[in-house]
């Protein structure tokens, strides 16, 4: 499905990314999934980052380089 075709239920989305089926590109994916983890704590938010990543560059959205990015701004400043 081109990202054209797809309902964007992400706002802010790119217009030039590769989205999932939600039209969530490959970090909203990341956000969204680990949004509840947030409240958590830091150690419970970068794991799901890293779950969430993983599964974002299996399903193309995101290169294994953008990958490595997401999960060391995580690390390094949690979600807040």
């Amino acid at each position: 499905m081109l990202p054209s075709e797809v309902p964007d239920t992400s706002d802010g989305t790119p217009l030039d990314v590769l989205v999932d089926a939600d039209g969530c590109s490959g970090l909203q994916y990341v956000a969204l999934t680990c949004a509840a983890e947030c409240v958590a704590d830091d150690n419970t938010y970068i794991t799901c980052v890293t779950h969430a990543s993983n599964d974002a560059v299996r399903a193309g959205l995101i290169t294994g380089r953008e990958k490595g990015a997401i999960t060391r701004a995580a690390a390094r400043g949690g979600c807040h």
